[in-house]
């Protein structure tokens, strides 16, 4: 529930954000693969020197993950005429995982820093990669055979990266001409 409502107060920061008319607001689909957030897919929305990400994930064998994350971006001269975020960025963000298989159910919230970099192929396609370090905020695990072998190792501190293609929507142009 928490991280739930974490994604939604992303949507409302960036609504905050969208009073300024000089910029335009881009709306992309993401898909990528990361530490902790898995294989996913989502959305992210480019705002000023701002991102926002909200996305889904699994590993196909009983693991699920729920993913937000907002980025300041910084970097080289920002090309005004486009709109066109910087390309190194910083950011924060929590994943919910949550495991389940026939003998463990598990839970765990990671919080995510990390420094990363786009890459623009064209108008509409930007790679992205980032790494960082992410820390266990909430654990939960429950046994269902306590009988049997359990070799759950449990790191309060994960390396944390995701590599992610991301293709333009729509953008939403309010500069004053």
């Amino acid at each position: 529930m928490k991280v739930i409502l974490y994604i939604i107060s992303l949507f409302v920061a960036t609504t905050a954000f969208c009073q300024n008319k000089n910029y335009s607001t881009q709306f992309n689909v993401t898909l990528g693969a990361g530490l902790p957030e898995t294989l996913h897919g989502g959305i992210r929305i480019n705002r000023k020197q701002w991102h926002f990400d909200a996305s889904g994930g699994t590993t196909l064998g009983g693991l699920f993950t729920v993913n937000g994350n907002a980025a300041y971006h910084f970097g080289s001269k920002n090309n005004v005429e486009t709109n066109e975020l910087k390309p190194w960025y910083t950011s924060l963000g929590v994943s919910y995982m949550q495991r389940e298989s026939s003998t463990i159910y598990s839970q765990d919230t990671y919080l995510n820093g990390r420094i990363g970099r786009d890459f623009r192929m064209n108008d509409w396609f930007k790679l992205s990669f980032s790494v960082g370090l992410g820390v266990i905020v909430y654990h939960y695990k429950y046994d269902k055979d306590p009988g049997g072998w359990d070799f759950d190792i449990w790191v309060p501190v994960i390396p944390s990266g995701q590599f992610s293609l991301q293709f333009m929507i729509f953008d939403l142009d309010n500069s004053n001409d």
